[in-house]
C-alpha cells in the first residue's frame, strides 16, 4: 500500500520484537526464510525503509487488525 501511494520513506512497527530483528538481518530463522526474503525485497523499492519494536499496548489499533483478521480465516 506503501508502494501505491508513492512514498519513499516508511517506518513500520510491530510488538514482536523477534521480527524486527530477523528483518534488519541481526538474526536468522529458517522457519521464516521465505517470509523475510519477501519483505527485504519490499524494503528495498524504498528510499528508507526501517522497521521498530513497539509494545502491543502502543499498537492496538494494528493488534485488533489482527485478531479480526484471525477471525475471518
Amino acid at each position: 500500500m506503501a508502494q501505491q501511494h508513492g512514498w519513499r520513506k516508511v517506518e513500520l512497527e510491530t510488538d514482536c520484537r523477534q521480527v524486527v530483528k530477523i528483518v534488519c538481518g541481526k538474526e536468522d530463522d529458517v522457519g521464516t526464510t521465505t517470509a523475510v526474503h519477501d519483505i527485504r525485497e519490499l524494503k528495498s523499492k524504498f528510499d528508507e525503509c526501517c522497521f521498530a519494536f513497539t509494545n502491543r499496548v502502543n499498537n492496538s489499533v494494528s493488534n485488533n487488525l489482527a485478531k479480526l483478521a484471525d477471525r475471518k480465516s
